[in-house]
């Protein structure tokens, strides 16, 4: 693996730090077959999950592309970690959270 692949995945990691990746992975599947199939699922996101989880989405696309360009920096990542915790601190009724 890449460097910046690594780095990327250890961000990935820490984006979703205490939240049950598996779950909201599927329940963004089934809700994206609802919105362009018009099939209906019950296992799908929120409207303000679904809110919730593209923000966290598209930081780990932009930090994905910025690596890539190798623009991405320390700096950032702190700014970015400080803000992904005052976010889920914000909404942690929008969060699905893991089992302990």
């Amino acid at each position: 693996m890449k460097k910046a692949g690594k780095a990327i995945f250890i961000l990935y990691l820490k984006i979703f730090d205490g939240d049950d990746v598996l779950k909201i992975l599927k329940k963004t599947v089934n809700t994206r077959n609802k919105m362009l199939h018009v099939k209906i699922k019950k296992d799908i996101l929120t409207g303000g999950q679904c809110g919730f989880y593209i923000r966290k989405y598209v930081e780990l696309y932009r930090t994905a592309i910025l690596s890539e360009l190798k623009l991405w920096n320390s700096d950032m990542e702190n700014e970015l970690m400080i803000a992904i915790e005052r976010y889920n601190s914000e909404f942690p009724h929008l969060r699905i959270k893991q089992k302990a």
